[in-house]
């Protein structure tokens, strides 16, 4: 069967030229399996880079650290203090050289030996790879030496007894 012939012009020159209209048939909005394998291919590359991204700056970022006691500036009557707090659970923690052991939640604590007057805990937390973090607070133990709770005799009393 022939197609009906249109009449269209050329804006610029003017003249006439035939054009023909056409019925679509589903078969024109078919894709190629080429295309689709392209398409495929392109989908997984991007989500594999996306992927390699954010492990690799899930792994580059240093970890979460947070200490919940003791608070900066804790007077303590006794001389020990317990460090509590929580990291990321695949990180170590150190607290002034001694290492912490994490939970599976990522909690910690350890207890700390420390000498009269102002200590300075220092915390860190670190991943494998090498990237951490660092809490520092300072503790006071002001407990007083221990006094004399004898009566002090002065030399006129001794000379009257």
């Amino acid at each position: 069967a022939l197609l009906p012939l249109d009449r269209s012009s050329d804006a610029i020159t003017g003249q006439f030229f035939r054009t023909r209209t056409r019925k679509l048939h589903l078969t024109d909005f078919l894709v190629g399996y080429k295309l689709v394998a392209a398409a495929g291919f392109l989908f997984f590359a991007v989500l594999l880079g996306g992927y390699i991204f954010f492990q690799v700056r899930r792994i580059s970022e240093p970890p979460t650290l947070s200490i919940t006691e003791p608070k900066n500036g804790t007077r303590l009557d006794a001389p020990s203090v317990l460090i509590r707090g929580s990291t990321d659970p695949d990180a170590t923690v150190d607290v002034n050289g001694r290492q912490a052991y994490v939970e599976t939640d990522g909690g910690f604590q350890l207890t700390l030996d420390i000498p009269r007057g102002t200590t300075i805990v220092v915390v860190k937390s670190r991943r494998r790879h090498g990237s951490e973090s660092t809490s520092v607070r300072r503790v006071i133990y002001d407990q007083p030496f221990p006094g004399w709770n004898e009566h002090t005799v002065s030399s006129t009393e001794k000379n009257i007894r």
